[in-house]
């Protein structure tokens, strides 16, 4: 009897910490971008989402109708493909992701378009992927010349860099203005 009690602890406790290990990992935020390619760009924060992934993804043809047709209903809204809970160091050996797609109105309200999106390895390719440094002081990132982000400005005057001039009116952050 002492013997059953003590397996059925150990399987019980052995399932509990299953569970709780799996349970640590967060959702991310991914920015989709285009139309005929599709992109995401996971959105880079404090760790653990501390890595700047880019992903160019082939979903299957209902989600990809169905995502664009919500694009063009809300083109003024920022398309988000949210992963479901998952360590994204480990993307590259993952069998495949999951996730939920929704747009972000301007004023932060976020609207579900499509649950369970599911992307097979075959259907998502990663384009870029590394690891921000967590050891930056809040903005030692803009003086050290390591980490500068390479910008090229445009003006009303320059054009080269086969670059459009700035829009003349100011756009809302993370959309593309025309």
């Amino acid at each position: 009897m002492k013997f059953i009690m003590t397996t059925m602890s150990l399987v019980l406790i052995s399932l509990a910490g299953y569970s709780q290990d799996h349970s640590h990992h967060p959702k991310h935020n991914m920015i989709l971008m285009g139309e005929n390619q599709i992109f995401a760009s996971h959105i880079v924060y404090k760790e653990p989402h501390n890595y700047q992934v880019l992903l160019q993804i082939d979903f299957d043809e209902a989600t990809r109708e169905t995502y664009l047709a919500s694009k063009k209903m809300h083109p003024e809204d920022l398309f988000i493909l949210l992963l479901d809970p998952m360590d994204i160091k480990d993307i590259a050996s993952q069998a495949s992701i999951s996730g939920t797609i929704l747009y972000e109105n301007p004023d932060g309200q976020r609207t579900q378009v499509i649950t369970n999106v599911f992307i097979p390895k075959e259907n998502f390719k990663i384009i870029y992927f590394d690891e921000v440094p967590l050891s930056l002081k809040a903005g030692e990132a803009n003086q050290n010349p390591q980490f500068k982000i390479n910008v090229i400005k445009c003006d009303d005057v320059d054009n080269s860099h086969g670059c459009n001039p700035q829009p003349k009116n100011p756009c809302r952050h993370g959309t593309m203005c025309n």
